[in-house]
């Protein structure tokens, strides 16, 4: 976890623990670096700059600073922490879907794949007539994001199929206030 998900106060701590292991490494060279400064001050300003760095990523470069005869600027500690290994973030689970789902969904995008395939470049007419099954599909979201971006003609055409009540995603309500559409809320549910 970043530095920066902890409140100020937590990250003084970090710092201060830093300074310590810092002072013991380096002894008075350390702490002349901070001779005729706010000490406060400075923890603050390394408090804030450290923020983006996680736990493993300044423990990275406080082992780096042992090969180190001078004590590091506050420049050059982050440098230390930039170049640590990131850490590892666990990945999602796959999700759980059944064969019959996968392969209707694949069908589906097959579908709408050829559909878009054999109409001419610029053409609308596949996001004029929906599929057997529009809610969640492929189609649905191609025009709520189109419509999201801006384009007028899928503006026009989102607003049509919210109307008739087939595309009733609440992000479809959502592209429509965005482009400024008047829109009756009764038809998303």
């Amino acid at each position: 976890m970043p530095l920066r998900e902890l409140s100020k106060e937590k990250r003084v701590l970090w710092v201060e623990r830093i300074f310590a292991r810092m002072s013991a490494m380096y002894g008075r060279l350390f702490a002349e670096m901070w001779v005729g400064t706010d000490l406060a001050e400075v923890k603050d300003v390394w408090a804030d700059d450290l923020a983006p760095f996680c736990g493993a990523q300044i423990a990275w470069a406080m082992e780096q600073c042992k090969a180190r005869e001078l004590p590091p600027t506050l420049p050059m500690f982050r440098g230390l922490c930039q170049q640590a290994p990131r850490p590892e973030v666990p990945a999602l689970p796959a999700p759980k879907v059944s064969r019959d789902v996968a392969l209707e969904r694949a069908k589906e995008l097959r579908r709408a794949a050829d559909r878009v395939a054999s109409r001419p470049v610029g053409s609308t007419a596949w996001a004029e007539t929906p599929p057997a099954s529009p809610r969640g599909s492929v189609w649905e979201r191609w025009i709520i994001e189109l419509a999201e971006a801006g384009e007028p003609r899928f503006v026009a055409i989102l607003a049509q199929h919210v109307g008739a009540g087939v595309i009733r995603a609440p992000r479809a309500l959502a592209a429509l206030e965005a482009a400024g559409h008047e829109t009756d809320t009764r038809a998303v549910a």
